[in-house]
């Protein structure tokens, strides 16, 4: 399991007793639970937002230019980033992408799957990342999800409920292995949720009545 970089100070209240719980079934099931680091990973996470910044960028220039309004405020926000990006910029995030994948698979000698938060947070809502001025700052939410290390270095990845935060917004499991490795995801993925019925309840958002 990865706890370093995954519980930053403004993480969700629920979010570090939901992850124990995960890993605590998963250790009933059968896993032996050892702590590791992920290697790079600040190096890994700057790469990954100029890797996808430029090519998002570079995709979606023309359209952006020509419709602007279709475009939700936060994707807006997120392709701006690849016009600060330099070639020389994107060329050295490609070489970082190469030297994670190679120390993640010496990582992958040593466990068969890596645990951690998908997110620090329940899932936004959607009016915050669709309304301009609906609370959501871009940089920060992405500092808060997990998932972009594992964008870029191609690894299977497997995202499964463990619980819910006070506002009622989901929080999710992340189980990763190693290059096609999804078998053993699948496995641990399937074990968890035989043993929990988080994805047979349904998110309660606060203030909204259930149907």
């Amino acid at each position: 399991m990865v706890r370093e970089g995954h519980f930053p100070d403004h993480a969700d209240p629920a979010l570090a007793g939901a992850f124990d719980a995960a890993v605590a079934v998963l250790a009933e099931q059968g896993a032996t639970v050892v702590e590791v680091t992920l290697p790079y990973w600040h190096e890994m996470i700057t790469a990954d937002m100029v890797t996808m910044g430029c090519e998002a960028l570079a995709y979606h220039r023309d359209d952006l230019a020509g419709r602007w309004g279709d475009y939700y405020a936060a994707t807006r926000a997120m392709l701006v980033t690849g016009a600060m990006a330099s070639g020389a910029d994107y060329v050295q995030a490609q070489r970082v992408r190469r030297v994670v994948q190679d120390a993640l698979a010496r990582l992958f000698e040593t466990v068969d799957v890596i645990a951690a938060p998908t997110a620090a947070v329940g899932a936004p809502t959607f009016d915050s990342i669709t309304t301009p001025g609906g609370g959501v700052d871009v940089s920060e939410l992405f500092s808060l999800i997990f998932t972009p290390y594992w964008d870029s270095v191609g690894n299977p990845v497997l995202a499964v409920p463990m619980g819910f935060t006070a506002d009622g917004m989901p929080l999710s499991l992340q189980l990763a292995g190693p290059a096609f490795g999804e078998a053993a995801i699948l496995r641990a993925g399937d074990a968890f949720q035989q043993s929990t019925d988080w994805r047979l309840r349904v998110p309660r958002p606060a203030g909204v009545a259930a149907a």
